[in-house]
């Protein structure tokens, strides 16, 4: 689920995902009332009191769904961590336009002219699978840890 979020707030901004919790928490409150009172559950003495406490209720459990749902969304993010270093050819020549990724994750990165890159990573995992990709060059797979990761990681690519 989390991917799942992280991909469409890559994808359209954390606003629009605001958005789009909003309106599922919205109809959540208004389904779950509505379930409520026409199965007995909430029951009132006249119509006045129910029109009155149909909105009165229905403003309470938005409320509180749309605050646990803020409330759980900012907390289910992932630890971010970063890792850094520089990227050189077999002579030892800074490499540009290198792309760096965390094998099944979203999101990569590029080194720069001077070789350096910075990818930011999930810090709740425990290991990752760091992937160099260059046209040029054959492809580096680098197993990481949580220890390798406090240090610049430098990376030497072969040519083809």
């Amino acid at each position: 689920m989390k991917a799942l979020i992280k991909g469409y707030e890559d994808r359209f901004g954390r606003a629009v995902i605001y958005i789009m919790f909003l309106l599922f928490s919205l109809l959540a409150a208004a389904v779950l009332f509505g379930l409520l009172h026409s199965s007995g559950i909430i029951k009132f003495a006249t119509d006045a009191y129910i029109k009155e406490a149909e909105f009165g209720g229905a403003a309470a459990l938005f409320a509180l769904t749309f605050y646990f749902m803020i409330y759980s969304y900012n907390n289910a993010e992932p630890e971010q961590a970063s890792i850094s270093g520089n990227i050189y050819n077999e002579q030892g020549y800074a490499l540009e336009a290198v792309k760096i990724r965390i094998n099944g994750a979203l999101g990569s990165t590029s080194s720069d002219e001077n070789g350096f890159y910075l990818l930011k990573l999930d810090a709740s995992q425990d290991s990752w699978s760091l992937v160099a990709e260059h046209l040029d060059y054959a492809p580096l797979h680098q197993d990481l840890t949580k220890t390798d990761i406090r240090k610049p990681i430098s990376l030497s690519l072969k040519k083809n």
